[in-house]
């Protein structure tokens, strides 16, 4: 469809990433463009000066005590998950999803011999014991969920955090936590990294996925990282070198300039992204005021009456120049709703798609 199409999709921004970052490539090609500096392997694990950055970023925004030991950077959050996949996956062993989830977790699971179980994420929060002990058995090795979530928005609280690792720690069971949308979070919430319960522990069981994708812009360079137990870090970096070997150096120095900004400009960074985000996601719920209201991320998960119903509006309004993302894309058990991303666009464009949905609306 070209640039008729207001893509409300796929979960991109429209924002530059922060200036430090920039400054950064920019220095990079006038030094050193003509030496063999950014075209030479890195190491496999990542830049040292980046895990060092991690480190320190890891306890000031997630709690999270780690050392460069404990990491791994990756091609994106994508293949951080494929890494932690493969190192803790054999053919026929299961994860329980909590639904709905990022679709890409399924295929990564399957695409190892793995399954994939769908569980209600509502109901896991709610009640683990109930809602998750009757879907282990022999084969079942991890839990996964994504905080906040893709595709709604929703945000775990320390209370629901602590549920969910009593209980994978009474099943003996990994948590696979994916919090690629860390600093999105909105209405003046906070934020709670599963990985920092695991500080201190005789056995630590959390597998922390991040990525520079979504808090800074940044997702055409494909820079993430995994921070979990030196025991299954060793094997997770052993994967790595097998899957992409490595990073190349240019992009990892932008993630490391985002790092070491000062502060204030650091906070002030993420602070006005949260403020824009927060005013699109307002600006796209005014078209679905019964939708639930995001905490966190960059989507509206809209409910309709039924997958016909779902299917018939998405095509409606994509007729109409406005793209969204089916249900069914995020697990079994959400057929009847679809995804739009309220960060994909700037303000003036999002304001054209919410007039198209209203004027379009919901075909009977």
């Amino acid at each position: 469809m070209g640039e008729r199409c207001i893509p409300l999709h796929i979960g991109d921004t429209y924002r530059l990433p922060p200036a430090a970052a920039r400054d950064a490539l920019r220095d990079a090609v006038k030094k050193e463009i003509d030496s063999t500096r950014y075209f030479k392997y890195t190491h496999p694990a990542g830049m040292p000066s980046l895990l060092e950055a991690l480190v320190k970023k890891l306890k000031r925004d997630n709690g999270i005590e780690a050392s460069p030991a404990n990491l791994q950077v990756t091609c994106g959050a994508t293949h951080a998950l494929c890494a932690v996949a493969q190192t803790v996956l054999n053919p026929g062993d299961e994860v329980i999803v909590l639904c709905p989830h990022w679709p890409l977790i399924r295929g990564i699971v399957e695409s190892i011999g793995g399954k994939v179980v769908d569980a209600s994420f509502g109901g896991a929060v709610a009640d683990p014991e109930a809602t998750l002990a009757g879907l282990i058995n022999e084969n079942t090795k991890a839990v996964y969920f994504a905080n906040p979530n893709n595709p709604d928005g929703r945000l775990l609280d320390r209370a629901e955090c602590e549920k969910l690792y009593r209980f994978c720690r009474r099943h003996d069971l990994l948590i696979w936590s994916d919090e690629a949308y860390e600093h999105i979070v909105f209405d003046g919430r906070e934020k709670q990294s599963m990985g920092a319960l695991d500080n201190g522990s005789d056995s630590p069981r959390v597998l922390s996925v991040f990525t520079f994708s979504k808090s800074f812009g940044m997702a055409g360079m494909r820079v993430g990282y995994v921070v979990g137990p030196p025991s299954q870090m060793e094997y997770v970096r052993r994967v790595s070198t097998h899957q992409v070997y490595d990073l190349c150096e240019l992009n990892q120095a932008a993630a490391a300039a985002c790092l070491s900004q000062a502060d204030e400009t650091y906070d002030h960074f993420l602070k006005e992204q949260r403020d824009e985000y927060q005013r699109a996601r307002d600006l796209l719920h005014s078209a679905f005021p019964d939708c639930p209201l995001s905490p966190g991320g960059a989507y509206l998960f809209v409910p309709f009456e039924s997958r016909e119903a779902a299917w018939k509006a998405m095509v409606a309004w994509l007729e109409e120049g406005v793209s969204s993302a089916p249900g069914e894309a995020f697990g079994g058990l959400h057929p009847h709703c679809l995804r739009l991303c309220f960060t994909a666009v700037p303000y003036p464009r999002l304001e054209e798609a919410v007039e198209i949905i209203r004027r379009v609306g919901v075909p009977s």
